[in-house]
């Protein structure tokens, strides 16, 4: 039984790790693309990884995006905020705290 939940475990996280990097990957193609943070963290019981990047809108503006990566069950989960990068330090706080609130 512990064996069951150890194997469970370890292949959630690799698997999460593996949707994260393609996730990161993606992101990584778009137009002047900076990672500037990332990092793990637990939502009401499910691991998250989560990342901010900086990148440009095909009209020149200033994006950030702060996304949060989980897999459950066989799905990946990715919740996105976004905000013109002059505005993002004002709604950062709150984009965590609305992530906090999900619940799969």
């Amino acid at each position: 039984m512990r064996l069951q939940l150890l194997r469970a475990l370890i292949t959630g996280a690799l698997v999460l790790y593996r949707e994260y990097s393609k996730l990161a990957d993606a992101l990584a193609s778009t137009n002047d693309f900076t990672l500037l943070e990332k990092g793990d963290l637990t939502i009401h019981g499910l691991p998250y990884k989560w990342l901010i990047e900086t990148h440009k809108n095909t009209d020149g503006s200033a994006m950030h995006n702060y996304d949060f990566i989980t897999y459950k069950d066989g799905r990946t989960y990715i919740l996105t905020f976004v905000a013109l990068s002059k505005d993002f330090d004002k709604y950062r706080q709150l984009f965590y705290q609305v992530a906090g609130t999900l619940v799969l």
